[in-house]
């Protein structure tokens, strides 16, 4: 299997971090690409009836 490019999903969790780190190391193996993609919460908003 070739891996060329690695998307890894960061936030604001220590899980981020191991996650961050692991697919790193991952792409220094393959010799691939890293993408990151910071993942945030959606907000809600009230509806105003408008």
């Amino acid at each position: 299997m070739k891996i060329s490019r690695i998307l890894i999903g960061i936030d604001d969790s220590k899980y981020a971090e191991y996650a961050t780190s692991y697919g790193f190391d991952l792409a220094k193996t393959f010799n691939a690409h890293v993408a990151l993609v910071h993942i945030v919460e959606p907000a809600v908003t009230p509806d105003t009836g408008s």
